[in-house]
């Protein structure tokens, strides 16, 4: 049973570790320890830089929850133990900092252990007679990609010909060869500050706000090929007996498939779904036997293994397999392989070679990871499959890019940025009540803070990054999180850093009253026309789009302000978002074509400047419907891409564009045809396959499709305002904190107009606003799971 949080007592235990070693390494350490009662109690756990625990041979847990050095988490575990002798083991694991992921932060390799009570003389860490043992034959090989494919760290090498496996399960006493004494390295320590107000270098540990990631078995998918070579697959090629034979073993039929001494194959498998797992593969004989096992989301239409151009991803035949590759070699045992970190992506691959003898793979198994969210069912569309279609492949990609952080891809960083968090956000607060994901991303990017008064782009990451536009995104997160949850203790936490932000920009307002450029990257969207998505010259002058993007920010601001009773600051960002506005109409308004223009010359024009107007709440909706009647229809200006399509769609919502509101959802109607599982990051030729920020049209067929909006922060009240548009019928289970509003919108089989009924939590039932049309009822007193 996994417990995790504070517990209240002090830290009595130290950071241990194998004398002298140095990432990259794996270590096994080992605690034997004998009750003479029960016990019940707790075990806080952490290491340096990442742990799997067993307690008497079962699995106790995973961890550390990854976070910076002044907030290291730790987990605590809730254990039951009979008298008689137990034996505690963790695996820790440092990649270095060559291979390790970037979101992967390290102070240096090490194992802590605290037990309260009877347990801590018992397996404390710096008390307990703990030993460990250096793993030999596993190596960290670095990533596979170029430039920023490569964050999300490198794989594994397992050589079993070199690994002592008992030692390496826990399983040898710790006085067999091969097992030393740790040494204390450091005393645990919780405190920010000493009484002094010194912090030395180091770990700060913080109780871990996650819970423990789900991990369940997974079984699907279909041998797709089995052969000589994936360069290229040719179906042509193919074994006909082979594929057959590794079929039947895939879908567990046989229990075994063999290799004949000095031969070779290679199998792909389609798993038809896109997973994160964690992989094992249980091998026999075969000494000397390399298998390689490769992970990818596409087969490529080029050799060349960092390009982006992929066919249809149903497609297989005549196209090339690149993935990341984890590497085993056999000694001729009963193995079984399993790399440290879990796997992403759709598509396996197995390149088999036998050397003098047969090897025998038994099984390979996978366990599916992530995030144990619970949600209700995202919105079911009537009379358009291939919207339905579209929303499934928006649900998968915010689940697999949810873990202990949120992530922008699984595949290529497994980093939380900003601007696709936010997103995400939204999503997971009209699916789930759950709101410790959110709130663990928020503290993060607050934790990010640095002296110049902007948060960072991603956090955790080991390479700073600023993106001026993404700390204006978190100021807009703690916005959403105050209307979709409320809890004003939380915000008012992270206002001091809010403010810093706002004020950062602030001093960047010339006298001419224009914003001038932040510093770092100014990325808006990925758009072919603009250099590394950032709007044309808005490194060196006043920006359209940045303009707007500042206005859209002090006004959500101000109002969590005015929610917190500072109607003084509110009254400030208001006064500040209204001059910018008139600075903004005189120097970007474009009269001739009823537009902003992107730069002071009004020679660059794009979507995004006319959806940051008309969603800032400056505008009118009469003159926010007008500029976003021809942002959507005229072809000469700057696209969005799938990620900023989020801000058109909430502009066009605003101004009850219902038919182009529908219209913008093409996008992720085609993702079946192309035979995406996940929403992409870019349009084609698109580097990642599932980028969580392309699941936005979830919320907004919720707040849009459905009408379901909170009425004010806090979500005490709800507005529903549906707009079918184009659909037959629209139903969906919106999450709240006092239970579920079922919501289903019709078309009349006779009028034709829209009808719409809805069930919502007693306390909501009788604070509602909207139409006429809509009918509530009260459902049953209940809170969300």
């Amino acid at each position: 049973m996994v417990d995790r949080g504070p517990n209240g007592e002090p830290w009595s235990a130290s950071w241990v570790r194998l004398p002298a070693v140095e990432a990259p390494c794996v270590v096994v350490y080992r605690c034997g320890f004998a009750a003479a009662s029960p016990i019940s109690g707790r075990l806080r756990v952490s290491a340096d830089e990442r742990y799997v625990a067993y307690l008497d041979g079962e699995l106790l847990g995973r961890g550390p929850c990854r976070s910076d050095l002044r907030h290291w988490a730790f987990e605590t575990y809730a254990v039951d133990l009979k008298p008689g002798p137990h034996h505690l083991v963790v695996r820790v694991w440092s990649a270095g900092e060559a291979t390790r992921p970037m979101a992967q932060l390290s102070a240096g390799h090490g194992l802590l252990v605290q037990g309260d009570g009877v347990m801590d003389a018992l397996v404390s860490t710096g008390k307990a007679a703990w030993r460990a043992h250096r793993v030999r034959g596993v190596t960290h090989l670095p990533p596979p990609f170029r430039d920023a494919c490569n964050f999300a760290g490198g794989t594994q090498r397992i050589d079993a010909r070199a690994v002592d496996w008992p030692a390496y399960r826990g399983e040898s006493a710790e006085d067999a060869p091969g097992w030393e004494a740790v040494e204390a390295v450091e005393p645990a320590d919780d405190r920010p500050f000493d009484a002094y107000g010194q912090r030395r270098p180091g770990r700060v540990l913080h109780p871990s706000e996650m819970p423990a990631m789900m991990e369940r078995p997974w079984r699907g998918g279909a041998v797709r090929y089995a052969g000589p070579s994936v360069a290229p697959v040719r179906m042509a090629d193919a074994d006909r007996d082979a594929t057959e034979a590794w079929a039947r073993w895939w879908r567990g039929e046989t229990d075994v498939v063999s290799v004949p001494p000095r031969r070779s194959v290679c199998v792909v498998i389609d798993l038809e779904a896109y997973l994160s797992a964690y992989v094992r593969l249980d091998t026999d004989g075969g000494r000397g036997a390399r298998i390689d096992l490769g992970w990818a989301e596409a087969l490529f239409r080029s050799a060349d293994p960092h390009g982006r151009d992929k066919a249809n991803r149903d497609r297989v035949d005549g196209l090339y397999y690149h993935g990341k590759f984890d590497e085993f070699w056999a000694d001729g045992s009963a193995c079984s392989f399993e790399p440290l970190w879990f796997r992403s992506g759709r598509y396996l691959c197995l390149r088999v070679q036998a050397d003098e003898e047969a090897l025998v793979l038994r099984r390979l198994t996978l366990c599916e990871t992530r995030y144990p969210l619970e949600t209700v069912a995202w919105p079911s569309v009537e009379g358009d499959p291939r919207l339905r279609a579209g929303l499934e492949r928006c649900g998968r990609s915010l689940l697999t890019n949810l873990h202990e952080t949120y992530f922008d891809c699984p595949y290529y960083e497994q980093l939380m940025y900003v601007g696709d968090t936010r997103l995400q956000c939204l999503v997971t607060y009209v699916l789930s009540a759950d709101s410790r994901a959110p709130r663990r991303a928020i503290r993060s990017f607050g934790w990010s803070l640095m002296s110049g008064g902007l948060t960072q782009a991603r956090y955790p990451s080991e390479l700073v990054q600023v993106i001026g536009p993404f700390a204006l995104w978190w100021v807009c997160m703690l916005h959403d999180y105050a209307l979709w949850r409320g809890d004003p203790a939380f915000i008012r936490g992270q206002m001091a850093v809010a403010r810093a932000v706002v004020e950062t920009y602030r001093g960047l307002v010339g006298d001419d009253g224009l914003l001038g450029p932040a510093p770092g990257w100014n990325f808006v969207d990925w758009v072919a026309a603009w250099d590394a998505g950032v709007p044309p010259r808005a490194d060196t002058q006043p920006s359209g789009p940045l303009t707007w993007q500042f206005i859209y920010t002090l006004q959500r601001k101000s109002r969590v302000e005015r929610w917190l009773g500072e109607g003084e600051l509110a009254g400030r960002d208001e006064a500040l978002a209204r001059r910018l506005a008139e600075a903004a109409r005189e120097v970007f308004f474009d009269a001739d074509r009823d537009l902003y223009a992107d730069t002071p010359d009004r020679k660059h024009f794009s979507q995004h400047t006319q959806s940051l107007a008309a969603a800032s709440g400056l505008l009118s909706e009469a003159d926010g419907r007008a500029l976003m009647r021809v942002a959507v229809a005229d072809d000469r200006l700057s696209p969005v891409s799938i990620y900023f399509k989020h801000y058109l769609l909430e502009a066009l919502s605003r101004g009850g564009l219902d038919g182009a509101f529908y219209e913008q959802l093409e996008t992720w109607r085609e993702l079946a045809e192309r035979g995406l599982l996940t929403t992409p990051e870019s349009p084609e030729p698109t580097r990642s396959d599932n980028h969580g920020w392309g699941a936005h049209p979830i919320y907004h067929l919720v707040t849009h499709g459905l009408g379901v909006r909170p009425a004010g922060l806090g979500f005490e009240d709800v507005e529903i305002r549906p707009a079918l548009g184009p659909l037959d019928a629209l139903h969906g289970r919106v999450a709240h904190r006092d239970g579920v509003i079922d919501i289903r919108v019709e078309r009349d089989a006779d009028s034709g107009e829209p009808r719409c009924r809805a069930t919502l939590p007693p306390k909501l039932a009788s604070r509602w606003r909207g139409p006429d049309w809509v009918r509530v009822s009260a459902g049953p007193s209940s809170k969300h799971s």
